[in-house]
């Protein structure tokens, strides 16, 4: 028996690579008659580790939070992502392969779709791979997309590794 999707997520960081995710997802999405879940994850390490003391972790998670909400609207938005069979957006905290996962399987998903941001060699060991840890730890099947500025693993002539990231 062929599997239904009814559910595809699409991780984003806001990123044109990730946006090439979501055009793949919207074609999913459109294709299955399924519902398009865009799910944003604000990682909190970093966050928590520049806090002063005159603010909280707590406080400075909220309106990070608050922050990305307000950003994944203006990402849809600015991009005009629909879906006629439904749009989700959705915005969590904690570390993004486990809550991409955690999310996948809570909201009954059938499939992620989502960028890999063509690291290698001492960044992609340093920074590692949200694609591979969401691959590694997800029940839910993990589509990813290899951006189209890169061929053969390495970045086109003319674009940088740093041009591909949101600043």
């Amino acid at each position: 028996m062929k599997p239904a999707i009814k559910r595809v997520i699409v991780p984003t960081d806001f990123s044109d690579i990730s946006l090439e995710a979501v055009n793949y997802g919207e074609s999913f999405a459109e294709m299955y008659g399924a519902d398009l879940v865009l799910l944003h994850v604000v990682d909190e390490a970093p966050l928590l580790a520049f806090h002063t003391m005159e603010l909280t972790a707590d406080f400075v998670l909220e309106d990070t939070t608050q922050q990305a909400e307000r950003r994944l609207d203006q990402f849809v938005k600015q991009h005009d992502i629909r879906n006629r069979y439904g749009l989700t957006l959705v915005v969590r905290r904690g570390s993004p392969a486990v809550e991409i996962s955690k999310y996948a399987k809570e909201a009954s998903a059938d499939l992620i779709v989502m960028a890999t941001h063509g690291r290698s060699g001492l960044s992609h060991v340093v920074l590692g791979s949200v694609a591979e840890k969401t691959v590694q730890l997800s029940d839910v099947p993990v589509l990813t997309i290899k951006p189209l500025k890169f061929k053969h693993g390495h970045a086109i002539a003319g674009y940088s590794e740093e041009q591909f990231h949101d600043h």
